[in-house]
């Protein structure tokens, strides 16, 4: 999913950077879509405890949230 969306980050950003300077790390690779589908259809046929791996990515991204709601509060305090 973030390589999908490195791609996506990376044609918005065409505009401000047309020479590909500075933005050639979200570019990704030609393979990215397979990539994803593939993951999606093992998901799909595995059989792992789908809550199980829904409260797993609720906790990593509350975890994302946490560390910049912490970098923010430090900025501001600067």
């Amino acid at each position: 999913g973030s390589t999908l969306g490195g791609k996506l980050i990376h044609r918005q950003l065409q505009a401000l950077l047309p020479d590909g300077q500075g933005r050639s790390f979200f570019q990704g690779s030609a393979e990215d879509g397979a990539q994803w589908q593939l993951f999606c259809r093992r998901l799909e046929t595995s059989d792992l405890d789908l809550d199980q791996l829904e409260a797993g990515a609720f906790h990593a991204f509350a975890q994302f949230k946490a560390m910049l709601d912490e970098s923010e509060l430090a900025v501001a305090c600067e």
